[in-house]
């Protein structure tokens, strides 16, 4: 096995590929504080 192909294609691919997606996606989120204003106070506009 190549070291691209382990890399591209590691075991359990799928499961890890699904959670950085998620990980990066939540942590966008909370850096432009758009989830907290979303879920905390919708109605408040600052």
């Amino acid at each position: 096995m190549h070291f691209s192909e382990f890399y591209w294609n590691p075991p359990g691919s799928g499961f890890f590929y699904f959670a950085a997606i998620l990980f990066v996606r939540l942590t966008l989120l909370s850096s432009s504080n758009r989830a907290v204003k979303v879920f905390s106070a919708p109605e408040i506009n600052d």
